[in-house]
């Protein structure tokens, strides 16, 4: 293994060489590679990576990407208004928004410029809620934090319009890693939409290893939308990890059309009583895909509630993964939680492995959780041709009526349309 992380360890040299020593943030990064030095990546002995093998990645050693430019064609992704998009290409931002579209107070900018700028906003903050030993891939992403979306909300401001991140991955000849490091700071009162669009050259193999830590104040709401349409040779490991306080809600939407291996960490703390999140996800994997959802709601507190609704469409050879842990702690009483996870599978040959879990050391709770694995429903699809439906088209209704559920979720109808359109491509690749 160790041979495995020399390049990485280069990479890292090189940054650290770069950047002032003795600051905070060059020793949370030192600290960083420390651990990802002594644990390497995870293999399918781990318990939370026992049914995704991240050998490829580990034997591919990908190098740092070029800065490069974003396509014009990443632009047409959009699914926000243009004065709230920002891009970043390889994890460094390209454009950043007009700030006369902004509220006063708020930040929306580089991770880069605003440790330049507001170094007292990230400093106890950017590294402290995702922990870098909570894995191995935020450990190597701490490590490299350079550049991501700062945003920042102040008390009692709400932002009508959503603010938009595109990720681009554009990368050279030779396998290419980004780091984006992203921080979303909510005042008290504070209302916001966030969302996240990751994509990339169809035809290169890549790593994108993303890291988002959020901060909710005390009556904050944060709706954050995260979006893959990733080629069919990229790889995405991602670390989602949310601290709320005093009657917060966070809201998290997870899409995931594309890549090869796909493996997204979702995590939320509620610390204060009245906290609240509700996760929703919609996975939809072809070919030889693996896509892998772990989430954990950890109920530390009494009167918080949760719910989380995952679905899956798995066709071909794909795999799927699905692992929901929620934790309710002694003292967190009153709490109610729900946890479902629903799977079709199209193909004889498709798989899931799901595991929903409850711990429960409270006694006075109302908790719910389970999971279904199926196929299409025979009757359904004589019903419905015998409507004069062919059985294409009835399985395809079938298929839209099941994965409509989360994106119906969204209060945004121009997304709700805009991934409709994505779930219709991807049902027209099933024909091909």
């Amino acid at each position: 293994m160790g041979g495995e992380l020399d390049h990485y360890r280069a990479s890292f040299d090189q940054l650290q060489g770069s950047s002032e020593s003795g600051t905070w943030l060059t020793q949370l990064r030192q600290s960083a590679m420390d651990q990802f030095t002594v644990e390497g990546f995870p293999t399918t002995r781990h318990e939370e990576w026992k049914y995704t093998s991240v050998k490829s990645i580990a034997e591919l050693q990908f190098g740092v990407a070029d800065e490069g430019r974003g396509p014009e064609k990443a632009a047409a992704c959009r699914f926000s208004n243009a004065s709230r998009t920002v891009s970043l290409v390889n994890g460094v931002m390209e454009t950043e928004p007009d700030k006369s579209a902004l509220p006063e107070g708020v930040i929306v900018c580089s991770l880069k410029s605003a440790l330049q700028d507001h170094s007292e906003l990230l400093k106890g903050q950017l590294g402290q809620v995702a922990k870098h030993d909570q894995n191995t891939f935020l450990a190597l992403n701490t490590a490299m934090i350079s550049d991501g979306l700062f945003v920042y909300v102040p008390d009692n401001t709400v932002l009508a319009e959503p603010i938009e991140a595109l990720f681009y991955s554009s990368p050279s000849e030779m396998p290419a890693v980004s780091y984006p490091r992203n921080l979303y700071l909510l005042g008290r009162g504070a209302k916001a939409t966030v969302i996240e669009t990751f994509l990339g050259d169809h035809d290169r193999r890549y790593l994108t290893n993303c890291a988002s830590e959020i901060v909710l104040q005390a009556n904050a709401s944060l709706e954050h939308i995260k979006v893959g349409i990733e080629g069919p040779s990229a790889y995405h490991v991602a670390t989602i990890q949310v601290d709320q306080a005093r009657d917060s809600r966070f809201i998290s939407r997870s899409f995931s059309f594309g890549g090869a291996l796909v493996r997204n960490d979702i995590n939320s703390n509620l610390n204060e009583s009245g906290a609240e999140c509700d996760f929703q996800g919609l996975y939809l994997a072809t070919g030889t895909q693996h896509v892998d959802n772990h989430t954990a709601i950890d109920h530390r507190v009494a009167h918080c509630k949760s719910r989380e609704v995952y679905k899956g469409v798995l066709s071909a050879k794909s795999e799927g993964v699905f692992n929901g842990k929620v934790y309710v702690r002694k003292d967190a009483q009153k709490t109610i939680a729900e946890q479902s996870n629903k799977n079709l599978l199209l193909s004889p040959d498709a798989t899931i492995n799901t595991k929903p879990q409850l711990e429960i050391f409270a006694d006075d709770v109302r908790c719910t959780h389970g999971a279904t694995i199926g196929q299409l429903d025979a009757e359904s699809i004589f019903y419905l041709r015998s409507r004069g439906l062919s059985d294409e088209q009835a399985r395809a209704v079938l298929v839209r009526a099941f994965a409509h559920e989360v994106i119906d979720g969204l209060a945004n109808e121009e997304m709700q349309t805009r991934l409709g359109q994505l779930l219709e491509t991807h049902l027209a690749g099933e024909k091909e």
